[in-house]
């Protein structure tokens, strides 16, 4: 785990397995994205002059390399397709965390978990039911709420097309869905 505001000493690339970014003020704490395989933790707070807001720690089982921030730095300067890489993966994140400021401003919490379940559902391959990928409190905080929050809307989406039990998720109207998600 790399905590907020911390320079990191290191670079880990995910090669198996699931990162979230995370930041914590004043006992509140914010999911602000998810990366997958093949992008790099780290590499933002390393290249930037300015101190990192945001923390990173592993959803689960997770394989990383770690390459050393003094080793990579030097590396960067002297090798443009190296550098060109690291500039591909620091603007992939950068677009994860504009789109997912860009679902808090402009969904309500209702249509952020409708639209979250349907790229959920499409992840699945269209299922009609499907597992939540990781636990409620977790997507609480993925989605800017509170798991308080979060329950109530889950009853509330059970009148627009969704059954949940648990951990699973029953799609029983999709255009409902999809419309309170405002796809």
């Amino acid at each position: 785990m790399i905590g907020g505001g911390e320079r990191p000493g290191f670079v880990h690339v995910i090669l198996e397995g699931a990162v979230e970014f995370f930041s914590i003020e004043a006992g509140r704490e914010a999911m602000l994205c998810t990366v997958r395989d093949g992008l790099a933790v780290g590499l933002d707070a390393l290249l930037s002059s300015d101190e990192p807001v945001h923390g990173a720690r592993t959803l689960s089982t997770a394989r990383l390399l770690a390459i050393p921030g003094s080793a990579l730095i030097p590396a960067l300067s002297k090798d443009p397709g190296l550098a060109f890489s690291a500039a591909v993966i620091a603007s992939t994140l950068s677009t994860r965390l504009a789109k997912e400021l860009a679902e808090q401003k402009l969904r309500t919490s209702i249509e952020r978990l409708a639209h979250w379940l349907l790229r959920v559902q499409r992840h699945y391959g269209g299922a009609e039911r499907f597992e939540l990928p990781y636990s409620k409190r977790t997507l609480a905080l993925r989605l800017g709420m509170t798991p308080e929050s979060l329950s109530r809307n889950f009853a509330q989406i059970e009148k627009s097309g969704c059954k949940v039990d648990g951990p699973y998720v029953s799609v029983t109207d999709l255009p409902k869905l999809e419309s309170l998600a405002r796809v």
